[in-house]
């Protein structure tokens, strides 16, 4: 958390992560404010006497939205608003490999592939590949407080059923990965922005 203090000790700007909302809170006009960001979108916004009651304030309606979007989920798999948020937040610190995976098997039919075919057409190796889902898949189930059950997968594969669903897993086959439904439109979304931005 990141603060600057007035003479008196009490912080007059705040700047801090609340789960994947980032929070900035200060005085404007004489009353404090505290606003909620989710990537670079306002999506909530408490006025209080003071930054820290501002700043309560905006956790509690943020701790809610929070429970509320929890409830939708099927099982323990978020929901497609909750994939939607995490993304949106992912997109901004997200690698150009990480970023080039998903858009890939977005574009791709069934949002599905085998993994030698991904490794081809990112032009990577397997290893590579999978090293690179692991990692979006370890950050995704962090933004998400969503930790699938591995299945009897190894530590290699099991963060990749965050956003995806394993098949073909035998030995004699090659593995395939398939997007899960629920990460599906919010992908899209993020496809259809990245082809306007390449215009």
């Amino acid at each position: 958390m990141a603060t600057a203090a007035t003479k008196a000790g009490a912080p007059e700007r705040v700047d801090l992560q609340h789960h994947r909302y980032r929070i900035i809170a200060g005085k404007r006009g004489g009353a404090c404010h505290a606003i909620a960001y989710l990537g670079m979108r306002k999506i909530e916004e408490c006025s209080a006497p003071t930054v820290e009651e501002a700043v309560a304030a905006l956790q509690e309606l943020l701790d809610r939205r929070i429970e509320q979007l929890r409830a939708e989920r099927t099982g323990s798999v978020p929901s497609e608003a909750e994939y939607d948020e995490a993304l949106q937040v992912l997109q901004a610190e997200m690698t150009k490999q990480s970023m080039a995976l998903l858009l890939l098997l977005i574009r791709l039919p069934d949002g599905a592939a085998t993994l030698p075919e991904l490794a081809h057409r990112l032009e990577r190796s397997e290893s590579a590949v999978l090293a690179t889902a692991g990692r979006l898949g370890r950050r995704l189930g962090a933004l998400l407080d969503f930790t699938p059950d591995p299945e009897g997968l190894d530590r290699t594969l099991a963060p990749l059923l965050v956003f995806a669903e394993i098949g073909q897993r035998d030995g004699k086959r090659p593995l395939a990965l398939r997007l899960r439904p629920e990460t599906l439109t919010p992908l899209r979304t993020i496809d259809q922005g990245d082809t306007l931005q390449r215009r």
